[in-house]
């Protein structure tokens, strides 16, 4: 480890308690921001991500990367940036950042491709959704008592009952709702969860503790 002293930085992160890592997290970028070494390493860009993902505010984060040039060669990173303008609603901003990083050929790029294609999916949804007219609901005819009919049968008692009772919501699964960054997700906005199913580019806390950061 040597040749590598972000290794063992890494190592001590991955074994220390939970309370500890953020501190640690904070020591090694700190210690490691001018290195060129790491500007590209997806190690060294892992760690800023699981910073920015326990930061009220993760652009500071993320100016702080860019001014150091790390991670400015992963896909990884864009994803992220361009992840976090959306939540804010920045959607003009997180365009922008898909197209630097794919003028920089942030790698891989196919991952950038994918995610750049899904978020312009969710824009379209989104501006069909503020295009759509509101219409409004008719309020709900009140179920006919029985007492208002002496003749009614069983079925039509039957019936009553059924109408009376409170109809369920019908929910329709919305891919915008299932993943984070989405335009209309109500997710909280603490949450920053990067999904990357296809080429492991999950920057969570979770994934971000699996890699050992």
């Amino acid at each position: 480890m040597a040749g590598d002293p972000l290794a063992a930085r890494l190592a001590e992160i991955a074994v220390a308690p939970d309370a500890e890592k953020h501190r640690l997290r904070q020591r090694c970028v700190e210690t490691f921001a001018a290195d060129a070494r790491y500007r590209g390493d997806e190690r060294f860009a892992r760690v800023w991500l699981a910073l920015a993902a326990a930061s009220p505010d993760p652009g500071a984060v993320f100016d702080a990367m860019a001014r150091h040039r790390v991670g400015e060669s992963l896909a990884l990173v864009w994803v992220a940036r361009a992840f976090v303008a959306e939540k804010a609603k920045k959607f003009a901003d997180a365009d922008a950042l898909f197209a630097r990083g794919l003028e920089l050929n942030a790698a891989p790029k196919d991952l950038l491709v994918k995610r750049r294609r899904e978020f312009e999916r969710r824009m379209r949804r989104h501006w069909l959704n503020q295009q759509a007219p509101v219409v409004p609901r008719e309020p709900p005819t009140p179920p006919r008592s029985v007492d208002e009919d002496a003749t009614a049968t069983a079925t039509q008692v039957l019936a009553l009952h059924r109408a009376a009772a409170p109809s369920q919501p019908f929910a329709i699964f919305d891919e915008a709702n299932a993943t984070a960054g989405s335009v209309d997700g109500a997710a909280p906005a603490s949450t920053f969860a990067i999904f990357d199913d296809d080429a492991g580019g999950v920057a969570d806390e979770q994934a971000a503790a699996a890699g050992g950061v």
